[in-house]
C-alpha cells in the first residue's frame, strides 16, 4: 500500500481540470466553472473538509457533461474523447474529492485490487457499445444496423448493471470479493 502526499493529490486535481478543460468545448462558463469546483476540491483536500471537496466535483461535473457533445458512442474517437475528456479526470477527482476526511488529515492510500476493478468497470462500461454493435457485425454482417441515441444507453447501462451484479456476484462472508 503506498500513501499520496497532498502536493500530490493537489497536481492531480490540477491535471484533472486541464483535461477537462482540453477536451470540451472551452467556453468562459465551462472555464469559470471549471476553475472555481477545481479551487473547491482543493480547499476541501488541504483542510480535510469533505462537503466543499464533494460540491466542488459536482460543479466540476456539471461543466465537464454540460460542456462535451457525444453524438454517438459507436465510433472509436468519440469513446476516446468521453474516456480521456470526461471519465478518466472525474474518476481521479471523485477519489481525491473523497478522500478528505472531517477528522483530520488522512492520507490517501492507493490500493491496488479495488482501483483496478474499478478501472475495468469502467472502461468495459464504456466500450460496451463499439463491442456490441461488432459482435452483432459478425453474427450478421449482411444486416444494416440503425443504432438510435436512446439504444446506445441502453446497452450501456444494461452491460453497467450485469457488471455492477457480477462484481457483487461474492459476499465479503465467503471470502475475498472482486
Amino acid at each position: 500500500m503506498k500513501v499520496m502526499q497532498l502536493w500530490v493529490r493537489a497536481l492531480l486535481v490540477g491535471i484533472a481540470v486541464a483535461d477537462i478543460l482540453v477536451f470540451s468545448r472551452t467556453t468562459y462558463y465551462t472555464i469559470i466553472f471549471s476553475g472555481i469546483g477545481g479551487v473547491m476540491v482543493l480547499l476541501g483536500l488541504v483542510y480535510a473538509y469533505r462537503p466543499a471537496s464533494a460540491l466542488g466535483l459536482i460543479v466540476v461535473a456539471a461543466a465537464a457533461a454540460n460542456s462535451m457533445d457525444f453524438d454517438t458512442l459507436t465510433t472509436l474517437g468519440t469513446v476516446l474523447t468521453a474516456f480521456l475528456g470526461l471519465m478518466l479526470p472525474l474518476m481521479t477527482l471523485s477519489w481525491l474529492a473523497l478522500s478528505a476526511e472531517e477528522e483530520g488529515y488522512v492520507e490517501l492510500s492507493i490500493i491496488r485490487r479495488p482501483i483496478a476493478v474499478t478501472f475495468a468497470y469502467a472502461v468495459l462500461t464504456l466500450f460496451s457499445v463499439p463491442l456490441l454493435v461488432l459482435a452483432l457485425s459478425f453474427f450478421s454482417p449482411t444486416m444494416s444496423i440503425n443504432i438510435t441515441t436512446v439504444t446506445e444507453a441502453t446497452m450501456m447501462l444494461v452491460t453497467a448493471v450485469l457488471l455492477g451484479l457480477a462484481i457483487m456476484a461474492k459476499s465479503p462472508d465467503e471470502g475475498e470479493s472482486l
